[in-house]
């Protein structure tokens, strides 16, 4: 399987160290033009763009792929997402508001299919406290379902029964109703 691949090493900023390393595009199966795009421009780099109306997730992150084209006009296109467990702490510890993506390498595959990678950096005064803050219990849980919308709620199971006896009483309780329901109706004819 043929495949092109590029790698980035830009400077980090001064001031910035790397959060978190080799992170993926999620989403990216869904803006395949885009990506194709994105892949196959010039001076390709990466924004983050928060989307607090999605309908979906409140902490959604967009990522901008943000390249030049053959005419060198600058072209900004959304290829998509942070992961939802990583956007769910950097939007709520607030730190998205600092945090740059750097992207570090853009596959091609024969197949058409394309993987991008990126890693988050942020000021490096700020890293202990940020690692403080999204080591939180309530960031540790996973998000397992999509979203609030589309989860059904939880049916309480019905207790199981002990043992046969039960399911017998139960039985003859039927039963002796059911006698005496026919012995009434027997005499009401009779």
């Amino acid at each position: 399987m043929e495949q092109k691949r590029q790698k980035f090493s830009a400077k980090l900023p001064d001031g910035y160290c790397i959060y978190h390393h080799n992170e993926e595009l999620a989403g990216i199966y869904y803006r395949k033009s885009e990506n194709r795009k994105f892949a196959r421009g010039e001076d390709q780099s990466l924004e983050f763009s928060p989307e607090p109306s999605n309908k979906n997730d409140p902490n959604a992150v967009r990522i901008m792929g943000v390249f030049k084209d053959k005419k060198g006009t600058e072209i900004k296109l959304h290829i998509g997402y942070i992961k939802k467990d990583r956007a769910r702490v950097l939007v709520g510890t607030g730190a998205i508001k600092k945090m740059l993506p750097r992207l570090t390498k853009i596959m091609e595959y024969s197949h058409g299919g394309i993987s991008i990678s990126f890693q988050i950096i942020g000021p490096s005064s700020e890293l202990k406290d940020y690692q403080q803050a999204s080591s939180l219990p309530v960031f540790k849980e996973k998000i397992t379902q999509k979203s609030k919308k589309s989860q059904k709620p939880k049916r309480t199971p019905e207790p199981k029964e002990k043992s046969g006896c039960l399911t017998i009483v139960k039985w003859v309780f039927i039963a002796y109703l059911v006698m005496g329901v026919m012995g009434a109706i027997l005499q009401a004819i009779f």
